[in-house]
């Protein structure tokens, strides 16, 4: 059984989450081996406790940028301390379907993926902002389901204030795949550039080298009453689908249809712990989650850079 201390999260979640988990036994920091940190906490209370040789899981919440990942690193050198980032999003049981059927090979080859994410906000501006944290943790997921980093990105904001419209099909006039030079993307002339107003709505196309493509549509809307999140992958033997119906399901047997509560709550907690202590059990290498967050950073970079040149761009531009 892995010693597991849990910080950041309060009670009665707390002992539900535990009572889903399997070979760990809750503990002190002061006793565990393991370490989750599921809430946020201030640089100086990070790793307050920490012992030399534990190992400690952050959420990816604590990396919201560059300069952020590199304070974090500096902090676990000095703590002399192993840790692995989650991205909580991956670890939804919807999401966890999806990744399954990607998996199990059901769906043949990735070929495109199609994300929407609606917040809630007052105003933003994706041209001189850094993106919103679920927005970064949505490409991470893409990504996770693609199987790849992309080739090439391109992305266009909308104003609020602009009198052009906001969809894509308005707004882009696509010709061949993306290819970086000569990619067929083309800005046309009535794309708020983010002087009239904070952007509302950042659209953003990656080409993969295994000719798939994804699509991420963010926006940021006055009322919380309007959010919403989906989550389309086409292969090339079926395809997978996810939202949220305010976490409500439909179900289909026979000729009747049930709607039914999804727990993306605790459920989620709990398989992300899980990993966590399997991952350590099987002493699986931590340097994968990294890697992968910070292939998320830097893709959320080159997707400012393409909004500031209104250019696409490849990875290796940034």
């Amino acid at each position: 059984m892995q010693p597991l201390a849990l910080i950041g999260i309060d009670e009665p979640l707390r002992s539900e989450v535990a009572s889903r988990l399997h070979s760990a036994t809750i503990c002190s920091v002061a006793d565990a081996s393991l370490v989750a940190v599921l809430g946020p906490l201030s640089d100086e209370e990070l790793f307050h406790g920490a012992i030399s040789g534990q190992t400690w899981l952050l959420t990816v919440e604590h990396c919201r940028s560059q300069s952020a990942f590199l304070d974090l690193l500096a902090g676990v050198c000095r703590k002399q301390i192993s840790f692995t980032l989650a991205n909580p999003e991956r670890f939804r049981p919807s999401r966890q379907l999806v990744r399954q059927q990607v998996e199990s090979g059901k769906l043949g080859q990735p070929v495109l993926a199609r994300s929407h994410r609606w917040l809630a906000s007052t105003s933003h501006d994706f041209c001189t902002n850094e993106l919103p944290i679920a927005f970064v943790q949505d490409l991470d997921v893409t990504m996770w389901l693609m199987g790849s980093r992309p080739k090439t990105v391109f992305a266009i904001s909308t104003d609020t204030h602009s009198p052009g419209p906001c969809g894509l099909e308005d707004s882009l006039r696509i010709g061949n795949p993306p290819t970086h030079e000569g990619s067929g993307y083309e800005a046309s002339d009535n794309i708020g550039s983010g002087n009239g107003g904070g952007a509302a709505t950042c659209v953003v196309h990656c080409g993969f080298v295994n000719e798939g493509m994804a699509q991420w549509d963010f926006s940021l809307r006055p009322s919380s009453a309007e959010l919403y999140e989906s989550l389309t992958i086409l292969g090339s033997l079926g395809a997978a689908y996810s939202d949220d119906h305010t976490n409500r399901q439909l179900r289909f047997r026979g000729d009747r249809a049930e709607a039914f509560g999804s727990d993306e709550g605790c459920r989620a907690l709990a398989n992300l712990l899980q990993q966590f202590i399997d991952d350590s059990l099987a002493k699986t290498d931590l340097a994968t989650s990294i890697q992968d967050w910070c292939d998320a950073l830097k893709l959320s970079e080159l997707i400012r850079k393409s909004l500031d040149t209104r250019q696409a761009v490849g990875w290796e531009d940034c």
